[in-house]
Protein backbone atom coordinates (compact mmCIF):
# COMPACT_ATOMS: atom_id res chain seq x y z
CA UNK A 1 0.00 0.00 0.00
CA UNK A 2 2.58 2.52 0.89
CA UNK A 3 4.47 1.60 -2.46
CA UNK A 4 1.07 1.88 -4.24
CA UNK A 5 0.66 5.91 -2.08
CA UNK A 6 4.15 6.65 -3.64
CA UNK A 7 3.64 5.80 -7.18
CA UNK A 8 0.25 7.94 -7.22
CA UNK A 9 2.29 10.80 -5.51
CA UNK A 10 5.34 10.70 -7.84
CA UNK A 11 2.47 10.57 -10.81
CA UNK A 12 0.84 13.58 -9.74
CA UNK A 13 3.67 15.34 -9.13
CA UNK A 14 4.69 14.69 -12.68
CA UNK A 15 1.48 15.50 -14.10
CA UNK A 16 1.32 18.67 -12.12
CA UNK A 17 4.94 19.67 -13.66
CA UNK A 18 3.96 19.22 -16.84
CA UNK A 19 0.96 20.92 -16.70
CA UNK A 20 3.26 24.00 -14.91
CA UNK A 21 6.10 23.63 -18.08
CA UNK A 22 2.86 23.57 -20.53
CA UNK A 23 1.58 26.55 -19.25
CA UNK A 24 5.45 28.11 -19.63
CA UNK A 25 6.15 27.11 -22.79
CA UNK A 26 2.42 28.52 -23.87
CA UNK A 27 3.30 31.63 -22.26
CA UNK A 28 6.71 32.06 -23.45
CA UNK A 29 5.40 30.75 -27.16
CA UNK A 30 2.37 33.86 -26.62
CA UNK A 31 5.16 36.68 -25.54
CA UNK A 32 7.34 35.85 -28.46
CA UNK A 33 4.61 36.14 -31.15
CA UNK A 34 3.49 39.61 -29.29
CA UNK A 35 6.90 40.99 -29.27
CA UNK A 36 7.10 39.75 -32.79
CA UNK A 37 4.37 41.89 -33.72
CA UNK A 38 5.06 44.71 -31.76
CA UNK A 39 8.58 45.10 -33.71
CA UNK A 40 6.65 44.64 -37.08
CA UNK A 41 4.11 47.01 -36.18
CA UNK A 42 6.69 49.65 -35.27
CA UNK A 43 9.11 48.87 -38.44
CA UNK A 44 6.13 48.70 -40.92
CA UNK A 45 6.29 51.45 -43.55
CA UNK A 46 3.80 53.90 -42.41
CA UNK A 47 2.89 54.49 -45.96
CA UNK A 48 1.21 50.62 -46.33
CA UNK A 49 -2.11 49.82 -45.74
CA UNK A 50 -0.78 46.92 -44.42
CA UNK A 51 0.73 48.84 -41.00
CA UNK A 52 -2.77 49.76 -40.57
CA UNK A 53 -3.79 46.27 -40.34
CA UNK A 54 -0.48 44.96 -38.34
CA UNK A 55 -1.17 47.76 -35.59
CA UNK A 56 -4.65 46.87 -35.44
CA UNK A 57 -4.23 43.23 -35.11
CA UNK A 58 -1.68 44.44 -32.69
CA UNK A 59 -4.30 46.70 -30.52
CA UNK A 60 -7.26 44.74 -31.01
CA UNK A 61 -5.28 41.53 -29.44
CA UNK A 62 -4.73 43.07 -26.11
CA UNK A 63 -1.31 41.15 -25.60
CA UNK A 64 0.62 45.09 -25.02
CA UNK A 65 0.23 47.87 -22.96
CA UNK A 66 1.66 50.97 -21.29
CA UNK A 67 3.92 52.42 -24.03
CA UNK A 68 4.50 49.74 -26.30
CA UNK A 69 0.58 49.99 -26.96
CA UNK A 70 0.94 53.97 -27.04
CA UNK A 71 3.70 53.10 -29.66
CA UNK A 72 1.61 51.16 -31.66
CA UNK A 73 -1.54 53.75 -31.88
CA UNK A 74 1.41 56.18 -32.55
CA UNK A 75 2.50 54.54 -35.24
CA UNK A 76 -1.29 53.27 -36.23
CA UNK A 77 -1.44 57.08 -37.09
CA UNK A 78 1.08 58.09 -38.34
CA UNK A 79 -0.42 55.54 -41.40
CA UNK A 80 -3.51 56.87 -41.17
CA UNK A 81 -1.75 60.25 -41.80
CA UNK A 82 0.22 58.88 -44.80
CA UNK A 83 -3.13 58.51 -46.24
CA UNK A 84 -4.69 61.69 -45.61
CA UNK A 85 -7.55 60.34 -42.85
CA UNK A 86 -6.53 63.02 -40.07
CA UNK A 87 -9.43 62.52 -37.98
CA UNK A 88 -8.45 58.82 -37.42
CA UNK A 89 -5.29 60.02 -37.06
CA UNK A 90 -5.85 62.26 -34.27
CA UNK A 91 -7.70 59.74 -32.76
CA UNK A 92 -5.17 57.41 -32.54
CA UNK A 93 -2.37 60.29 -31.38
CA UNK A 94 -5.35 61.39 -28.63
CA UNK A 95 -5.26 57.48 -27.17
CA UNK A 96 -1.49 57.27 -27.51
CA UNK A 97 -0.89 60.97 -25.27
CA UNK A 98 -3.61 59.47 -23.32
CA UNK A 99 -2.13 56.20 -22.46
CA UNK A 100 2.06 58.12 -22.24
CA UNK A 101 1.40 61.39 -21.23
CA UNK A 102 4.65 61.96 -21.82
CA UNK A 103 4.99 60.25 -25.36
CA UNK A 104 6.59 63.30 -27.92
CA UNK A 105 6.64 61.80 -30.27
CA UNK A 106 2.78 61.61 -30.47
CA UNK A 107 2.83 65.58 -29.94
CA UNK A 108 4.57 65.99 -32.89
CA UNK A 109 2.66 63.59 -35.38
CA UNK A 110 -0.69 64.91 -33.76
CA UNK A 111 0.69 68.72 -34.41
CA UNK A 112 1.26 67.18 -38.16
CA UNK A 113 -2.06 65.83 -38.80
CA UNK A 114 -3.64 69.06 -37.35
CA UNK A 115 -1.41 71.07 -39.72
CA UNK A 116 -1.66 68.84 -42.49
CA UNK A 117 -5.85 68.78 -42.11
CA UNK A 118 -5.24 72.54 -42.02
CA UNK A 119 -5.13 74.01 -38.73
CA UNK A 120 -1.61 74.68 -38.54
CA UNK A 121 -1.85 76.92 -35.38
CA UNK A 122 -3.40 73.82 -33.44
CA UNK A 123 -0.55 71.58 -34.92
CA UNK A 124 2.00 74.23 -33.77
CA UNK A 125 0.62 73.96 -30.07
CA UNK A 126 0.99 70.74 -30.21
CA UNK A 127 4.46 70.82 -30.85
CA UNK A 128 4.62 73.18 -28.23
CA UNK A 129 4.04 71.19 -25.90
CA UNK A 130 6.53 68.36 -27.61
CA UNK A 131 9.57 71.32 -26.88
CA UNK A 132 7.93 71.70 -23.20
CA UNK A 133 8.69 68.01 -22.25
CA UNK A 134 12.18 68.20 -24.29
CA UNK A 135 13.52 71.44 -25.29
CA UNK A 136 16.31 70.10 -27.36
CA UNK A 137 14.90 67.74 -29.08
CA UNK A 138 16.09 68.86 -32.74
CA UNK A 139 13.11 66.57 -34.40
CA UNK A 140 10.54 68.75 -32.72
CA UNK A 141 12.52 72.16 -33.45
CA UNK A 142 12.77 70.75 -37.02
CA UNK A 143 8.93 70.30 -37.05
CA UNK A 144 7.82 73.14 -35.59
CA UNK A 145 10.47 75.43 -37.55
CA UNK A 146 8.55 73.78 -40.58
CA UNK A 147 5.19 75.01 -40.30
CA UNK A 148 6.54 78.16 -38.94
CA UNK A 149 7.90 78.57 -42.64
CA UNK A 150 4.44 77.41 -44.51
CA UNK A 151 3.09 80.08 -42.30
CA UNK A 152 6.07 82.82 -42.85
CA UNK A 153 4.72 82.60 -46.60
CA UNK A 154 2.12 85.36 -45.79
CA UNK A 155 3.75 86.74 -42.62
CA UNK A 156 7.48 87.89 -41.92
CA UNK A 157 7.44 87.77 -38.06
CA UNK A 158 6.89 83.55 -38.62
CA UNK A 159 10.08 83.26 -40.66
CA UNK A 160 11.68 84.81 -37.45
CA UNK A 161 10.42 82.58 -35.27
CA UNK A 162 11.49 79.68 -37.98
CA UNK A 163 14.89 80.45 -38.05
CA UNK A 164 15.24 80.97 -34.28
CA UNK A 165 14.22 77.28 -34.11
CA UNK A 166 16.65 76.26 -36.75
CA UNK A 167 19.49 78.22 -35.44
CA UNK A 168 19.19 76.16 -32.07
CA UNK A 169 18.70 72.89 -34.06
CA UNK A 170 22.24 74.30 -35.73
CA UNK A 171 23.88 74.29 -32.26
CA UNK A 172 22.66 71.45 -31.06
CA UNK A 173 24.32 69.77 -33.81
CA UNK A 174 23.00 66.48 -33.40
CA UNK A 175 22.56 64.33 -35.26
CA UNK A 176 23.40 66.14 -38.09
CA UNK A 177 21.69 69.76 -39.02
CA UNK A 178 22.43 69.92 -42.67
CA UNK A 179 18.06 69.63 -43.06
CA UNK A 180 18.23 72.47 -40.64
CA UNK A 181 20.81 74.60 -43.12
CA UNK A 182 18.89 73.87 -45.93
CA UNK A 183 15.64 74.82 -44.24
CA UNK A 184 17.16 78.24 -42.72
CA UNK A 185 19.15 78.62 -46.29
CA UNK A 186 15.67 78.49 -48.02
CA UNK A 187 14.07 80.94 -45.49
CA UNK A 188 16.86 83.34 -45.83
CA UNK A 189 16.66 83.32 -49.67
CA UNK A 190 13.13 84.81 -49.62
CA UNK A 191 13.92 87.15 -47.38
CA UNK A 192 16.51 88.42 -49.50
CA UNK A 193 19.90 87.76 -47.46
CA UNK A 194 21.38 85.65 -50.34
CA UNK A 195 25.28 85.57 -48.90
CA UNK A 196 24.22 84.39 -45.97
CA UNK A 197 21.62 81.52 -47.87
CA UNK A 198 24.92 80.59 -50.09
CA UNK A 199 26.91 79.69 -46.67
CA UNK A 200 24.34 77.59 -45.98
CA UNK A 201 23.53 75.70 -48.95
CA UNK A 202 27.31 75.05 -49.04
CA UNK A 203 27.05 73.29 -46.23
CA UNK A 204 24.13 71.65 -46.94
CA UNK A 205 26.25 70.63 -50.29
CA UNK A 206 28.89 68.90 -48.29
CA UNK A 207 26.66 66.88 -46.39
CA UNK A 208 26.03 63.44 -46.84
CA UNK A 209 22.47 63.65 -47.83
CA UNK A 210 19.90 62.15 -50.67
CA UNK A 211 20.77 63.28 -53.68
CA UNK A 212 17.58 65.31 -54.51
CA UNK A 213 18.19 67.46 -51.26
CA UNK A 214 22.18 67.81 -52.91
CA UNK A 215 20.72 68.94 -56.03
CA UNK A 216 18.09 71.79 -54.48
CA UNK A 217 21.19 73.07 -52.67
CA UNK A 218 22.76 74.07 -56.05
CA UNK A 219 20.15 74.97 -57.21
CA UNK A 220 19.09 77.61 -54.34
CA UNK A 221 23.00 78.83 -54.27
CA UNK A 222 22.97 79.22 -57.87
CA UNK A 223 19.58 81.41 -57.78
CA UNK A 224 21.12 83.56 -54.78
CA UNK A 225 24.48 84.12 -56.91
CA UNK A 226 22.27 84.96 -59.73
CA UNK A 227 20.52 87.53 -57.00
CA UNK A 228 23.80 89.09 -56.31
CA UNK A 229 25.26 89.52 -60.01
CA UNK A 230 27.88 86.51 -59.37
CA UNK A 231 27.35 85.45 -63.04
CA UNK A 232 29.86 83.30 -63.60
CA UNK A 233 29.16 81.38 -59.99
CA UNK A 234 25.54 81.06 -60.91
CA UNK A 235 26.02 79.18 -64.22
CA UNK A 236 28.98 76.75 -62.24
CA UNK A 237 26.20 75.95 -59.76
CA UNK A 238 23.04 75.27 -62.50
CA UNK A 239 25.68 73.32 -64.12
CA UNK A 240 26.07 71.22 -61.31
CA UNK A 241 22.11 70.65 -61.15
CA UNK A 242 22.00 69.29 -64.60
CA UNK A 243 25.03 67.03 -64.09
CA UNK A 244 23.40 65.20 -60.74
CA UNK A 245 19.97 65.23 -62.17
CA UNK A 246 21.22 63.02 -65.17
CA UNK A 247 22.98 60.98 -63.14
CA UNK A 248 19.87 60.67 -60.88
CA UNK A 249 17.61 59.82 -63.52
CA UNK A 250 19.60 56.94 -65.01
CA UNK A 251 20.40 55.69 -61.64
CA UNK A 252 16.53 55.39 -60.83
CA UNK A 253 15.39 54.21 -64.18
CA UNK A 254 13.26 56.54 -65.36
CA UNK A 255 11.70 56.17 -68.57
CA UNK A 256 12.38 59.95 -69.75
CA UNK A 257 16.02 60.30 -71.42
CA UNK A 258 18.50 62.33 -69.20
CA UNK A 259 18.28 64.55 -72.00
CA UNK A 260 15.07 66.00 -70.54
CA UNK A 261 16.88 67.31 -67.83
CA UNK A 262 19.58 68.88 -70.18
CA UNK A 263 15.86 70.56 -72.03
CA UNK A 264 14.52 71.52 -68.57
CA UNK A 265 17.70 73.30 -67.79
CA UNK A 266 17.65 74.67 -71.10
CA UNK A 267 14.27 76.29 -70.49
CA UNK A 268 15.37 77.95 -67.27
CA UNK A 269 15.66 81.48 -67.72
CA UNK A 270 18.07 82.25 -64.67
CA UNK A 271 20.69 80.20 -66.00
CA UNK A 272 20.17 82.18 -69.92
CA UNK A 273 20.70 85.40 -68.40
CA UNK A 274 23.83 84.28 -66.38
CA UNK A 275 24.77 82.89 -69.58
CA UNK A 276 24.52 86.11 -71.79
CA UNK A 277 25.91 88.56 -68.77
CA UNK A 278 29.11 86.33 -69.11
CA UNK A 279 29.06 86.73 -72.99
CA UNK A 280 28.95 82.78 -73.48
CA UNK A 281 26.31 80.37 -74.93
CA UNK A 282 27.04 77.58 -71.87
CA UNK A 283 29.63 76.90 -69.74
CA UNK A 284 30.12 73.78 -69.43
CA UNK A 285 28.68 70.05 -70.76
CA UNK A 286 25.14 70.54 -70.52
CA UNK A 287 23.88 68.84 -73.28
CA UNK A 288 23.61 65.05 -72.86
CA UNK A 289 26.07 62.48 -74.64
CA UNK A 290 23.40 61.50 -77.09
CA UNK A 291 21.00 64.28 -78.40
CA UNK A 292 18.21 62.14 -79.45
CA UNK A 293 14.68 63.28 -80.71
CA UNK A 294 12.61 65.24 -79.39
CA UNK A 295 15.35 66.80 -77.46
CA UNK A 296 17.95 66.85 -79.85
CA UNK A 297 17.16 70.20 -81.81
CA UNK A 298 15.88 71.73 -78.88
CA UNK A 299 19.76 71.17 -77.41
CA UNK A 300 21.35 72.44 -80.11
CA UNK A 301 19.50 75.13 -80.48
CA UNK A 302 19.68 76.47 -77.11
CA UNK A 303 23.18 74.73 -76.12
CA UNK A 304 24.92 74.26 -79.27
CA UNK A 305 24.48 70.43 -78.97
CA UNK A 306 24.93 69.03 -82.99
CA UNK A 307 26.73 66.33 -84.53
CA UNK A 308 29.93 68.43 -85.03
CA UNK A 309 29.29 69.97 -81.28
CA UNK A 310 28.20 66.95 -79.53
CA UNK A 311 28.45 68.22 -75.63
CA UNK A 312 27.91 71.39 -76.61
CA UNK A 313 31.36 73.03 -75.70
CA UNK A 314 32.20 76.49 -76.21
CA UNK A 315 33.16 77.29 -80.29
CA UNK A 316 36.89 78.36 -80.49
CA UNK A 317 37.85 80.83 -82.81
CA UNK A 318 41.42 80.33 -84.82
CA UNK A 319 43.67 81.85 -81.87
CA UNK A 320 41.96 79.74 -79.80
CA UNK A 321 39.58 82.11 -77.87
CA UNK A 322 36.14 81.57 -77.43
CA UNK A 323 33.89 83.24 -79.13
CA UNK A 324 30.55 83.77 -77.89
CA UNK A 325 27.60 82.37 -79.23
CA UNK A 326 24.09 84.10 -79.46
CA UNK A 327 21.53 82.73 -76.99
CA UNK A 328 18.02 81.82 -78.64
CA UNK A 329 15.49 83.27 -76.36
Amino acid sequence: MAGLSIGRAIRGSLSGALVVLGVLVTDSAARAQSQEADEQCREAYVGRQQTIEICSALIDSGSVAGKDLAAAYNQRGKAYTSQRQYDRAISDFDEAIRIDPAFIDAYVDRGHAHALGGDIDRGIEDIDRAILLDPDNPDSLMARASWYRSKGEANHYYRILALNDLDRVVELDRPDPAMAFHMRADILQRMGLHTRAIEDYSKVIQADLADHWIMGAWLGRCRSEEALELFREAVASCGQVIQRKGLWLRSTRQRHHPSEAASVRCRDRRSRRSREAIGVSRPGVLCPRRCKTPNRRYCGRRLGCSRGNPHGRECRGENGQARPQAVTP
